[in-house]
């Protein structure tokens, strides 16, 4: 059966049926990557507006998610390979695959008190939450590869959700997610605690596709990370985070908390013991690791950033002669080939923003 593009009325007359609108994805581009964006963003668009019950809506939405993930993976190659950041030629690109990522997120979450409503029982409350989790790294991830800041009331919407696993005592629930790379099921806390700790890899010094690696490395090793409210005993490598605040972690020996703040503490003594094991039994340039061969410029970037301590590059001597730039302007003058950096950055400032449902609570 072939579908072809959907307009709104069509799609609206198929959500509520799992067979046809498997039929429809199954029926899907799998080369023409404009027109399988285009019939995603359709589905998208009416999830977003339909008055299905909360659970037709679910599995609607893991019918859809698939190639939504699917599309946004291949609109996300041509970054990935050239760590090119956003330019005019694909701002455009960056900006769809970030509002389809913080859509599908948005449309799990919204489901949550729904599907309280209606009793529809924890399991489905927690698939909702898992989906919603999984979603929030997405985007998260190629917010990164794409050298952009986490866009406002991101942070706080990936805490809030972390306090209704906790509501709910679904903190520890688990399910299997293909598109994690992992085998092994996470748990709902295990993926918050992969998204912080994302925040914390210091992806602007790594290429598009070693944040990718980064990533799947976290869902491998998710369980070697504890959480806590209480500040850890000793003085271990570990991190802080006002759940309160729209805000990533902070090293806890580093971080200053308000009265008001309602703090979770994350200790990873078992995920840096990992990378020392790792990078003192490995013989060459990369190791083997549950994510494939990583380079172990990867593993020291991250037990640099995870562990409090300054990683110092290779010195080589050398006795050329250095030109020394002193004062801010002047170094910005020498970064911009010699000229004003106005002049050289241009008029048009790259912005990306997220647009938010006036309905949405993420206060």
């Amino acid at each position: 059966m072939h579908w072809g593009v959907h307009g709104m009325e069509t799609m609206d007359a198929i959500l509520g049926n799992t067979e046809s609108l498997q039929d429809w994805a199954n029926a899907l581009p799998k080369t023409d990557i404009a027109g399988l964006t285009r019939q995603v963003a359709s589905a998208v668009q009416a999830l977003s507006k339909t008055a299905l019950p909360p659970l037709q809506v679910l599995a609607a939405l893991d019918i859809v998610r698939a190639p939504l993930y699917r599309a946004c993976q291949s609109l996300m190659q041509g970054f990935v390979r050239d760590s090119c950041g956003i330019t005019p030629d694909n701002e455009k690109t960056a900006t769809t695959v970030l509002q389809l990522l913080n859509t599908c997120s948005n449309l799990y979450s919204n489901l949550i008190p729904k599907l309280q409503q209606e009793q529809a029982g924890n399991t489905f409350i927690g698939l909702a939450l898992h989906r919603s989790l999984s979603a929030h790294i997405a985007f998260q991830q190629a917010c990164y590869q794409l050298y952009l800041p986490i866009a406002e009331k991101q942070w706080l919407k990936l805490h809030k959700r972390f306090l209704i696993a906790n509501q709910f005592k679904l903190a520890s629930f688990s399910c299997e997610d293909s598109t994690l790379g992992s085998k092994t099921p996470l748990t709902n806390q295990q993926l918050y605690c992969a998204a912080l700790l994302l925040g914390c890899s210091r992806c602007n010094q790594l290429s598009a596709k070693e944040i990718a690696t980064t990533a799947q490395l976290l869902y491998h090793w998710a369980a070697l990370v504890q959480i806590g409210t209480q500040p850890p005993a000793g003085n271990g490598p570990g991190f802080v985070v006002d759940i309160r605040s729209d805000a990533a972690p902070s090293f806890q020996a580093l971080a200053t908390l308000n009265d008001n703040a309602l703090p979770c503490y994350l200790r990873i003594d078992g995920l840096m013991s990992k990378l020392a094991s790792l990078l003192e039994t490995s013989s060459g340039n990369e190791t083997t690791t549950p994510a494939g061969l990583v380079s172990n410029r990867l593993l020291r970037h991250l037990q640099s950033a995870w562990g409090e301590f300054v990683q110092r590059e290779e010195r080589i001597g050398t006795d050329e002669t250095v030109m020394a730039a002193i004062g801010l302007t002047d170094v910005h003058f020498h970064l911009c080939g010699e000229q004003n950096p106005d002049a050289f950055i241009g008029p048009q400032k790259m912005r990306l923003s997220i647009a938010y449902e006036e309905h949405e609570d993420v206060a």
